[in-house]
């Protein structure tokens, strides 16, 4: 049996999760400022805030372009089912396009046709990796208006014309469960527009409370439990360190598949 995946966790970053534990600082602390920070610098400097899992950050990506009940979410039926989950669960509905059968991404040659007065926001998702073609994504969506929260879950460190995912675009949510080239064995981030948004997002990450600072805090948003913890950051730090190794030898094993798959003969 060939595992899907294995982490790669080394020594240092067990050093880094039992200082943690040792510091008393469990939940969402300074290593998650930390490492918020470091992905925003591989990113070229957009705001990056992190939560407790992708599905996370996909629903409040979409809770931030505004879409609630009635609209319409463009995405693909090929992917895995929290990309629909999120959709309804802020009262909107899943729109399937079919994918492209060469790159198994959504099909953008029938992106416009499924478009509609309801449409609001459109779900890309890279499948294993592989960029939708964002130049012409983004030509359609800006072209009717809309949002567009991107489901780059499994594309951590891909690129697109030589533009690393996520220094570019509208929302782009990642994942760092533990199946991913970049874990924190579960987490995700979404990487954001401006500041005013990414403050937006921390409040509705956790409870929409805002705080002053002489200690008093106030709600007057909605609000979920999303916050990713300290440890699991210092996870994420030890793991972007490596990243560049980790998507090295993902594209080697991907190539040894492709080669080997290509000459053997069908069963």
């Amino acid at each position: 049996m060939l595992p899907f995946t294995r982490p790669s966790i080394d020594e240092e970053t067990v050093a880094a999760v039992a200082d943690v534990l040792r510091s008393g600082w469990l939940t969402t602390g300074p290593r998650c400022a930390q490492f918020e920070a470091e992905l925003s610098a591989y990113l070229g400097g957009r705001p990056v805030r992190l939560a407790n899992s992708g599905t996370a950050t996909l629903e409040l990506g979409l809770r931030l372009a505004g879409v609630g009940e009635g609209d319409e979410v463009i995405t693909t039926p090929l992917t895995w089912v929290g990309t629909a989950n999120v959709i309804l669960a802020v009262g909107a509905r899943p729109v399937f396009v079919d994918v492209d059968p060469h790159t198994r991404n959504l099909d953008l040659a029938q992106l416009a046709a499924a478009i509609t007065p309801a449409t609001r926001a459109i779900i890309p998702v890279d499948l294993a990796g592989l960029p939708v073609d964002r130049d012409a994504l983004y030509a359609i969506a800006n072209a009717h208006r809309l949002r567009v929260i991107e489901d780059a879950a499994q594309s951590f460190g891909a690129t697109d014309r030589a533009r690393r995912i996520g220094s570019f675009g509208d929302l782009i949510s990642f994942s760092f469960h533990a199946n991913k080239n970049l874990t924190t064995g579960e987490g995700g981030c979404l990487v954001l527009n401006d500041e005013a948004e990414a403050r937006r997002f921390e409040k509705l990450r956790l409870q929409g409370v805002t705080r002053y600072p002489d200690g008093g805090m106030d709600v007057d948003v909605w609000g979920a439990k999303a916050n990713m913890t300290d440890i699991a950051a210092a996870i994420g730090l030890g793991q972007l360190r490596r990243i560049e190794a980790f998507t090295a030898r993902r594209r080697e094993l991907a190539r040894l598949y492709k080669l080997h798959f290509e000459v053997s003969p069908c069963l």
